[in-house]
């Protein structure tokens, strides 16, 4: 097994994940498994042998934490569905309760639950028709 330190020196400069801006000093990411999209060892998805991340899904939202069984891809991750329905209030009590309570990746708990809460807010506005109109010069 390959550790998490070298993993990440492989790809902290060489991945196809990594977005990179003109005169902007922050890398962004768009691995899977990234709660921020930041491109750092903390968030990293790949390097670490654990991660959690929260998906937009038809129905939602779902959590995914990565599991341990490495040799077997279709079980790699454990998803968890979030339904609109239940309300977000009572959805960041189930992430609380897969990530804090079983001392998961309790660092990324806060990240966690405000990615949630934003992928929750525009679900609720799609779902209620609300649009936002971009001003600026015609």
């Amino acid at each position: 097994m390959v550790s998490d330190d070298l993993i990440w020196a492989c790809l902290r400069n060489n991945s196809s994940f990594l977005r990179k801006q003109k005169g902007n000093k922050t890398f962004l990411s768009a691995e899977p498994g990234n709660v921020r999209n930041v491109h750092s060892f903390k968030y990293s998805g790949l390097a670490n042998s654990k991660s959690i991340s929260v998906n937009v899904t038809e129905n939602g939202a779902e959590l995914v934490k990565k599991s341990s069984t490495k040799n077997k891809p279709a079980k790699m991750s454990a998803k968890i569905s979030l339904k609109n329905a239940r309300g977000p209030a009572r959805n960041n009590k189930t992430i609380e309760a897969a990530v804090s309570k079983v001392y998961y990746r309790r660092d990324l708990l806060k990240e966690t639950l405000a990615r949630h809460t934003a992928i929750a807010k525009a679900a609720a506005r799609k779902q209620n028709g609300v649009t936002f109109s971009v001003s600026g010069r015609k």
